[in-house]
């Protein structure tokens, strides 16, 4: 093929010469040589030859075989637009909506979009989605954005795709759907799509969107993620390495990807980190390193980071302004919603650690917000304060059934204190010996949480 294109380009044929400089630039059945694709492009783009001046204009813009020169890129993206070029009229377009080489221009930038989009040109179509979403020299118009972008997403554009499976999971500007959700995150994440392959590695491990759980295929598509760059999936692998889902449980591989993300500043990795060296796995104990690792995370706001810094804080002997700092962190961690923080300041509360006074109100306020949200220790307490009538009404019943819940989540407390009430309040020693016999030898109890 090569050979005949450039015996066709010396006889000034354009579209061989246009060709034969792709063939350079590519390395295509030759050694690649910029300044020669530029050569080519240049002796077919003086004939007017539109996918040439394309090319030549890319050229310039990224200072490909010529030094950078975002003005005559314009110039070349313009004339090829005038022909109607798509490809032309969507780099003219980025030009405009940058600044490069011509005024900022947004409304102009969008006009190129809407033409090249016209034609079918995915990455235009995603361009001018993306200005309807934000009204970016269009006025906003969430029903025109999702129609560009399933075309965009109809043509194989991998980011197209995968925002439009976001978009059907939290229903922008159209219906929530998981199920054609997960069908988009898999056409993207088959295309190496690194968002996508974490979105498909989170619906196959909790098994979401209409997918049935597979920890083996979520731990590849993390992987696949994750050596990409990803930092949610290298954190998400270093959780299924810890927890043996889908791999070989592995703390050191675990603690290896949780410092790769943290590394780049993801919160929630650096909250893993810390676990890691407070409790030893795949690294050796190292309590210093560990706070200082909650500290760096809980300044970006991670809840379990804040929390797992006051269990740190509120260790005995240490200072009142050290207990009152774990305090103000507990509630912090509280109130973004994290339940173990919730049952923790709730004890804070009950019992006056880190404030003027106790609360018994708070407490209660507190013990049932952990208590709704599954924490067993809370459904226990708060079934306490029911069942003794403290700071709430005593109502044996309620007691019971919230040492009930805690026990069906495996809860050797729940399942004693179930067994407590059932015989002190109900005088019922048969069923108080079935919760009894369901006890084991109690776990010893992790001061700081697992990754998660």
């Amino acid at each position: 093929a090569v050979r005949w294109y450039r015996a066709a380009a010396e006889q000034e044929n354009s579209s061989a010469q246009h060709n034969l400089g792709c063939c350079y630039e590519r390395g295509f059945g030759l050694v690649e040589d910029m300044s020669k694709a530029v050569e080519w492009y240049w002796r077919s783009a003086d004939q007017g030859n539109a996918n040439a001046q394309n090319n030549l204009g890319m050229c310039y813009r990224n200072g490909s075989g010529l030094a950078a020169d975002h003005q005559l890129a314009v110039e070349f993206f313009r004339r090829a637009a005038k022909q109607g070029n798509a490809d032309a009229q969507n780099n003219l377009g980025g030009m405009k909506e940058a600044g490069l080489g011509i005024p900022k221009d947004v409304v102009g930038a969008a006009e190129c979009y809407n033409h090249a989009a016209e034609q079918g040109h995915s990455e235009a179509e995603w361009n001018l989605s993306m200005a309807y979403t934000t009204g970016y020299g269009v006025e906003q118009d969430q029903e025109r954005a999702v129609y560009w972008l399933k075309r965009s997403a109809q043509q194989g554009k991998a980011r197209s795709q995968y925002k439009l499976a976001c978009w059907l999971l939290s229903g922008t500007g159209l219906e929530v759907d998981e199920a054609a959700a997960a069908s988009w995150f898999q056409a993207a994440a088959e295309q190496g799509h690194a968002g996508a392959q974490a979105a498909l590695g989170a619906c196959t491990q909790r098994g979401l969107c209409g997918l049935s759980k597979d920890p083996e295929a979520a731990a590849k598509w993390f992987m696949s993620a994750a050596e990409q760059g990803h930092l949610g999936a290298m954190n998400n692998l270093g959780v299924c390495y810890f927890r043996g889902q889908g791999v070989v449980s592995r703390h050191d591989q675990a603690f290896e990807w949780f410092c790769r993300a943290a590394d780049e500043g993801l919160a929630s990795a650096e909250a893993n980190v810390g676990c890691c060296y407070w409790n030893g796995w795949g690294v050796e104990m190292d309590r210093r390193a560990a706070e200082g690792w909650f500290q760096t995370a809980a300044t970006q706001g991670n809840a379990v980071a804040m929390h797992n810094l006051a269990i740190c804080l509120r260790a005995p002997g240490d200072s009142d302004v050290a207990t009152a700092r774990a305090f103000r962190l507990l509630s912090d961690a509280a109130e973004r919603g994290h339940v173990g923080a919730q049952a923790d300041l709730a004890l804070a509360y009950e019992n006056g650690w880190g404030v003027p006074s106790p609360s018994v109100e708070d407490a209660v306020r507190w013990y049932r917000s952990a208590a709704e949200g599954g924490h067993a220790g809370a459904q226990n307490n708060l079934g306490r304060m029911y069942q003794r009538g403290h700071g709430v009404p005593r109502d044996a019943e309620k007691a019971l059934r919230l040492h009930a819940a805690a026990a069906a989540a495996g809860d050797m407390y729940g399942k004693y204190y179930a067994g407590f009430v059932s015989w002190k309040c109900f005088d019922d020693l048969k069923v108080a010996l079935s919760w009894f016999e369901q006890m084991t030898h109690p776990v010893e109890d992790l001061l700081i949480e697992a990754p998660e």
